[in-house]
């Protein structure tokens, strides 16, 4: 895995908080790892679920499944995983569920606990260009694979800011960079390559 950005997840969820995060990962059991990663960082007594996204499913019933599935949690106590189940979806399946998420943007904002979408390279790319609006709801935006490097340094995903947007506490923010400071250091260290560094 990518260490120093699994290493911002785990940090980002270990003060209760809501919020929107957006993790491109490479496989189901990729999928699997983060989940338990960030399930065992934060300990059992705080509540976490999660439901599949599936582009057969308009945004209305995913967000419904997900108000079903938070009912009664305290706020910002919880974490909910939204987890990529649309393999083989085709690219306009794929445009018109992500679009009708983006209309959707305050609802997901609104349901008062951390929401990690953990999506494949597919489902994040439409993120990015057919929820453009939802996605600047998500300041963390990760990229963990099976190595250190994004699978493909051109995709879609590459141009797209880490973080980004306007909505980041103070205390988030600085966290996320001080996690960089230290991975940059190392990495300079070690004798990576400008390419590394650089992403």
């Amino acid at each position: 895995m990518a260490h120093e950005e699994l290493d911002i997840l785990l940090k980002s969820v270990a003060i209760p908080s809501s919020g929107l995060t957006a993790v491109e990962t490479d496989t189901s059991s990729r999928m699997q790892e983060i989940m338990d990663a960030v399930k065992n960082s934060i300990g059992p007594e705080r509540p976490v679920d999660l439901v599949y996204i599936e582009t057969s499913k308009t945004a209305g019933l995913l967000h419904g499944e997900c108000l079903s599935k938070t009912k009664g949690w305290e706020p910002e106590a919880g974490i909910l995983f939204l987890t990529d189940n649309s393999g083989g979806s085709d690219e306009d399946s794929l445009y018109r569920f992500w679009s009708g998420m983006n209309s959707y943007r305050e609802h997901w904002s609104a349901l008062g606990c951390h929401v990690i979408f953990i999506l494949l390279p597919a489902s994040y790319r439409f993120l990015m260009r057919a929820a453009d609006h939802l996605a600047d709801w998500m300041p963390l935006k990760l990229h963990i694979f099976g190595n250190s490097s994004y699978p493909d340094l051109s995709s879609q995903s590459m141009a797209m800011p880490v973080i980004t947007g306007s909505e980041m506490s103070p205390s988030t923010a600085q966290m996320i960079l001080s996690t960089y400071e230290t991975s940059l250091i190392e990495m300079a260290e070690k004798g990576r390559d400008n390419p590394s560094i650089i992403r």
